[in-house]
This record gives structure tokens, C-alpha cells and sequence, in this order.
């Protein structure tokens, strides 16, 4: 165990302070989990503000940072068929595709039903957070 440092991702009054924008931390932050999980096949099981950190780069360009993934204790390890599946399915839902999506539900064993229910809860999320 080490100590690292850095500041809580929530904290938007730190980000503010060190010019790092909400939105590219929020990129960052998905692209580091989806790396994580859909190239890597592990997902982090404990993934709440306390266990992200932005960490602003020493020696840098103002607003430049790094995330710091913090309690590596609790993983779970995708098998290689559920990780493919699975990332069909985000990615049918992201592009709008709904065959590579249902193509991932049916990998997964699923009743082709459950990719309605996961649909309507990306819409909901994509609408509530993204305005689109």
C-alpha cells in the first residue's frame, strides 16, 4: 500500500482551482473503466468518489491530470466470451445498433426482452445527464 496523492473526483471546487475541466475528467474517468473492463476484462467492484482521484501533473501545463484508481481489493475477473458479449451489447447500445446489441444479450444467455429493459435505462441515463 501506498499513499497517493490527488483530490477526490467530486471535488469541483479543487478542479476549479487547479483549471481542470469537469468534462475532460469525466472522459478520462470512462475511458480508464472502459479500458478496465471491456479490453482488459476486470471491473472494479468498489468504484465510489473516495477511490478516484484526480491527481494534478507536476511540472505540467496548467489543467493537465492523471486519475488515480485507489482499493484494488474487490475485482471481478470477465471471462474472454461474457467481456465480448457484453461489450456488443454497450456498443450496440451506444451506436444505436440494436442487432450487435441483441447479439450481446443473446451471448450473455439472456431473454431478448432484457435488452429493452437495459435500453430504456441508457435513455433515461443518456437524457437525465447528457441532455440528448
Amino acid at each position: 500500500m501506498t499513499y497517493e496523492e490527488g483530490f477526490r473526483i467530486t471535488d469541483m471546487n479543487k478542479l476549479e482551482e487547479n483549471s481542470i475541466p469537469t468534462q475532460k475528467v469525466a472522459s478520462a474517468a470512462c475511458a480508464l473503466f472502459s479500458e478496465l473492463t471491456f479490453q482488459h476484462g476486470f471491473v472494479h467492484a468498489d468504484p465510489h468518489p473516495g477511490n478516484i482521484l484526480v491527481r494534478p501533473r507536476l511540472g505540467s501545463k496548467t489543467g493537465e491530470f492523471d486519475i488515480v484508481l485507489l482499493d484494488h481489493g474487490m475485482y471481478r475477473r470477465l471471462e474472454d466470451e461474457f467481456r465480448l458479449n457484453y461489450s456488443n451489447l454497450w456498443a450496440g447500445l451506444v451506436s444505436g445498433d440494436y442487432h450487435l446489441a441483441l447479439k450481446g444479450v443473446k451471448g450473455m444467455g439472456l431473454e431478448d426482452n432484457y435488452l429493452d429493459v437495459v435500453s430504456i435505462l441508457f435513455d433515461f441515463f443518456c437524457v437525465r445527464i447528457y441532455g440528448n
